[in-house]
């Protein structure tokens, strides 16, 4: 590796910083400038030394030389971290004093305990051991003893997961298939644009980060016709491994449904890639067309990971899914289907190795969480809680119709719902003109199109409901029982509004 930064013992004077400063990915930039501004991979890396406004030349110049050392050995997400926690330490220091002559151990302490994050006070001392492993001048004696010796407990990545948060933890089964159910229904009338779906439908399926959704490209996505039939998958870059992005994958399966609608999203961008790259496989699985070219080879028209996250982020927030616990619509983000990811791989019996090795972890301390804090999937549902929380979880999305005559399709008696296991009377009405091939009628009640008439016994269908729930949570399986909850609490609801219409 190039030796970017020149030191001798002589003096701190001595040494200086590089106008071709090299970084781990092989990015050149001008270490000696106060504005830096690169790309590297998948990151931008935009960090300004003129934040560090009262510092003399001195402490700039070796802070810059502390952040190019980082950049030469760790990602540029580490390096945009490590300057912003600098940047906030610095200024906390000059808060209290015109000038400096040397950082001390009581600095490191004062700022230490005004910090209410220790995950801010464990970047700063990072920053500072580095700076001590260079010995370019500038720290007291008792710096780097106090550093050594002051314990600084690891903030607790697990809370969210473990106390179920419902802003930042995983989701509910039942606000899971919420969300499942409002990005199909978007997706098909509009609303959400074919490459937000597909991304979407990756996140849910593998788990995986942002940043190795930037990184996918189109040859990522495998067909392999098995002769019985298809099988797909995708290659999911490995991240966090201290190695260049794309040298280590893991192969994640694909059920049916999402992957061929993967795999045709995955064709349409190579055949518009097709105009634009030699090998149009090389192209980005999400391409950002204006994009600046990467200055490491490889990620031109990549775009992003902070770009993915927000951007899905701000998309799903827009779906406005009611959580039945919050009352509230679901803060819906990137992270939350991740940690749900390996919550709902924990209730299905998977061990510790297993998921760590889904969630791309090299150990299995973080994922142990998951397994600590297993939740019972199989709550309590009967008559009373369901009428009771129907009005929060909204799940019928139809509307109630005094009788077939004010239906859609009022004119096609082929559109009549029955339930032949409570009655051969017909209960709603189907205002969909197209084929359908979901089972009527439970899949009906969570449907955009259901028409259930005012007369219908659908409290029959609830009590049937909550029988089967009971006898399968008994006999079979609690996966299978609460397989049914969202519809259970969709007839709920209709079995409300249908009670208050008539009480009109």
């Amino acid at each position: 590796m190039q030796d970017a930064l020149k030191n001798n013992n002589e003096s701190p004077d001595d040494w200086h910083l590089s106008s071709a400063c090299r970084t781990r990915n092989g990015v050149i930039f001008d270490a000696t400038a106060d504005l830096w501004d690169y790309r590297d991979g998948l990151t931008n890396v935009k960090i300004n030394f003129e934040k560090i406004n009262a510092a003399d030349d001195f402490f700039k110049r070796a802070l810059k030389r502390v952040m190019a050392s980082v950049a030469m050995v760790n990602g540029p997400e580490t390096v945009v971290l490590y300057f912003g926690a600098a940047a906030g330490f610095f200024y906390s220091i000059y808060q209290l004093r015109e000038r400096i002559n040397e950082i001390s151990g009581e600095d490191f302490l004062r700022y230490k305990l005004s910090q209410t994050n220790n995950r801010v006070s464990l970047t700063v001392r990072s920053v500072l051991k580095k700076w001590g492993e260079l010995n370019i001048g500038g720290l007291s004696k008792n710096l780097l003893p106090t550093l050594n010796n002051i314990r600084i407990n690891s903030p607790n990545s697990g809370v969210a997961v473990a106390t179920k948060d419902p802003l930042t933890g995983p989701f509910t089964d039942f606000e899971f298939e919420s969300i499942n159910n409002a990005l199909a229904r978007e997706y098909a009338d509009g609303g959400v644009s074919v490459t937000t779906y597909t991304m979407a439908l990756i996140f849910i399926a593998t788990g995986a980060r942002p940043v190795q959704i930037a990184a996918m490209k189109v040859k990522d996505v495998k067909v392999v016709d098995l002769g019985t039939g298809i099988d797909y998958s995708i290659d999911v870059p490995r991240a966090k491994q201290r190695r260049e992005p794309r040298s280590e994958f893991r192969n994640r399966p694909l059920i049916k449904s999402v992957g061929k609608l993967v795999s045709l999203y995955a064709e349409a961008v190579r055949s518009k890639f097709s105009k634009i790259m030699d090998d149009p496989l090389e192209a980005p699985l999400f391409p950002g067309y204006q994009c600046k070219t990467s200055a490491k080879a490889g990620f031109a028209h990549h775009r992003l990971s902070s770009s993915i996250s927000q951007t899905f982020n701000r998309i799903m927030r827009r779906l406005q899914v009611i959580s039945e616990r919050t009352g509230e619509p679901i803060n819906i983000t990137a992270i939350r289907f991740r940690r749900t990811f390996a919550t709902r791989a924990a209730q299905e019996g998977h061990g510790l190795l297993v998921i760590a090795e889904l969630l791309d972890h090299s150990s299995t301390r973080h994922a142990s969480i998951y397994i600590d804090t297993r939740p019972d999937i199989a709550e309590r549902i009967d008559k009373a809680v369901a009428l009771e929380l129907a009005p929060i979880a909204q799940a019928f999305e139809g509307k109630i119709i005094v009788g077939d005559m004010y239906a859609a399709r009022k004119e096609d008696k082929s559109s009549h719902i029955r339930d032949l296991r409570i009655s051969n009377s017909p209960l709603a009405s189907c205002g969909q003109y197209e084929y359908c091939n979901m089972c009527a009628p439970v899949a009906c009640y969570t449907c955009n199109s259901f028409e259930p008439w005012l007369d219908g016994d659908h409290e029959a269908v609830l009590d049937y409901l909550l029988k089967k729930r009971g006898v399968q949570l008994n006999e079979i399986d609690a996966r299978i029982a609460t397989v049914n909850d969202r519809t259970i609490i969709a007839v709920a609801q209709v079995v409300n509004l249908c009670r208050h219409q008539r009480s009109i």
